[in-house]
C-alpha cells in the first residue's frame, strides 16, 4: 500500500475546505442536511457549516478550528477527541452529544444550548 505525503493531505483537505465554502457561498448558504455523514479525523479547519443539520454525525477527532457551526444542529453528534478551537458555535443545539474530551478553547458559545450533552470538554 502507497504512503500519501503529509502534504499533499494537507493541500487536498485544504482545498476541500475552500471548495466547500465557495459551494455555501454560490448557493446563498442554503439549509444542508448532512445527517449521519461520518467525516471522523478530517482536517476540516475553517469550514462553513453553519446552519448544517448534522444530527448523529461522526466528527470523532476532527480538526475544527475556527469553523462556523453557528446555528447548527449536533444533537446525538460524536465530537469526541474533536478540536473546536476559536470555532464559532453561537446558538448550536448539542442534545445528547458525547463529548470526551472535546477542545473548545476559545469558541464561541453564545446561545448555544448544551442540555443533554456528555462527557468533558476542555474550554
Amino acid at each position: 500500500m502507497m504512503e500519501v505525503p503529509t502534504r499533499l493531505l494537507y493541500t487536498l483537505t485544504n482545498s476541500l475546505v475552500r471548495d466547500f465554502n465557495a459551494f455555501r457561498a454560490a448557493t446563498g448558504h442554503e439549509a444542508l442536511d448532512l445527517s449521519g455523514v461520518d467525516l471522523s479525523h478530517l482536517n476540516l479547519a475553517g469550514i462553513d457549516l453553519a446552519n448544517v443539520r448534522l444530527y448523529a454525525s461522526n466528527l470523532h477527532g476532527c480538526k475544527l478550528n475556527e469553523a462556523d457551526l453557528a446555528g447548527s444542529s449536533l444533537q446525538g453528534t460524536n465530537l469526541a477527541y474533536a478540536d473546536l478551537t476559536r470555532a464559532n458555535l453561537q446558538n448550536v443545539r448539542f442534545g445528547d452529544t458525547p463529548f470526551g474530551p472535546t477542545i473548545l478553547l476559545g469558541a464561541k458559545l453564545d446561545r448555544t444550548d448544551l442540555t443533554g450533552a456528555t462527557g468533558r470538554a476542555v474550554r
